[in-house]
């Protein structure tokens, strides 16, 4: 899938969703404001919308972002929520009051976020920050897992 596209978005969701709702891809397409061939690419699972097209896809079948959302077994980060919302990084990043790089780390789990930031991003994802806390920690987490099972890494070399 497009690495620009929905984290966690799946294409079964929108298709069950789609169904649901009684529509067809066209329909769809045209009540999201969508090109129609996306829909199908969509469905597909040949690319993922990014995060505002998700939000278009969700109102037109009367849906949330996070309906359309497959969310790891270990629970959403924050990449995640962010699609839920409808949001690109830098459109949460700026009215959250944080450098977009700054962000973009956060959400990798390689920076660490400040109170100040976790009230900035709940404030504009609405959000509770104790859920934006609990995400931040997966993805901390994840990154941690992730630099641990890298070849050559010192802890990795401990175990064998």
């Amino acid at each position: 899938m497009s690495r620009s596209g929905a984290a966690g978005f799946s294409p079964a969701r929108l298709h069950a969703a789609r169904l649901e709702a009684g529509k067809s891809p066209g329909q769809l397409a045209d009540d999201a404001g969508v090109p129609r061939p996306d829909v199908s690419k969509y469905e597909k699972g040949r690319t993922s919308p990014p995060p505002p097209r998700l939000a278009a896809l969700a109102r037109a079948l009367g849906t949330t972002g996070a309906a359309l959302l497959e969310i790891p077994a270990d629970g959403e980060g924050l990449a995640h929520i962010r699609a839920a919302a409808g949001l690109m990084q830098c459109q949460l990043a700026i009215p959250a009051g944080i450098g977009l790089k700054r962000y973009q780390l956060a959400e990798l789990g390689q920076r660490p976020l400040s109170d100040n930031d976790i009230t900035g991003i709940s404030a504009v994802t609405a959000v509770p920050a104790s859920r934006i806390r609990a995400a931040h920690c997966r993805d901390t987490a994840r990154f941690k897992a992730r630099a641990a099972d890298r070849p050559g890494n010192r802890a990795v070399k401990a175990r064998s």
